[in-house]
């Protein structure tokens, strides 16, 4: 099959304009995942470092300097051991939520991160504490394993 170069074109354009769409989504997603690995480690050094290449200057110089974000995240660190990433969900390319579980006490942590529009760097963090995600119970069924079957049959006769 000859494609006529007009098709050919218009083929050209739709797979660049992909590839940039590709390339700036989920920016907020990575800077949150970099963001819980980074506390994760609890290495000042590597947080200072994170802070100081993401943050952007305004928020940066609002909420402390690096030092004390080093402060903010070695403190939830050491209270609730290293992090894992449950679920992370992006709402945009300039905003993402992650619900993070501690390593030592179980607790769930509710990550919101926002990036400048312009700048596409940390804007603000916010992070809740001692809730759970609505979603969690759905995955694991309040039943023990031996009646799970005949819950789903029941639940598919409906």
């Amino acid at each position: 099959m000859k494609l006529s170069s007009r098709v050919l074109v218009a083929l050209l354009a739709l797979t660049s304009a992909q590839s940039v769409s590709a390339q700036t989504q989920g920016s907020a997603e990575r800077a949150l995942r970099e963001l819980v690995m980074a506390i994760g480690t609890g290495d000042s050094t590597r947080i200072a470092s994170y802070a100081r290449a993401n943050y952007d200057s305004a928020y940066l110089a609002q909420s402390g300097g690096v030092e004390r974000a080093v402060r903010r995240w070695r403190e939830i660190r050491e209270t609730f051991g290293p992090l894992t990433i449950d679920t992370l969900m992006p709402s945009s390319n300039t905003e993402a939520r992650a619900w993070v579980r501690g390593g030592v006490t179980r607790a769930w942590l509710d990550f919101r991160l926002v990036l400048d529009s312009q700048s596409r760097r940390v804007s603000r963090v916010g992070l809740g504490r001692g809730v759970r995600p609505a979603h969690r119970q759905l995955r694991h069924p309040q039943l023990p394993d031996e009646e799970l079957s005949a819950h789903l049959r029941d639940y598919l006769r409906r």
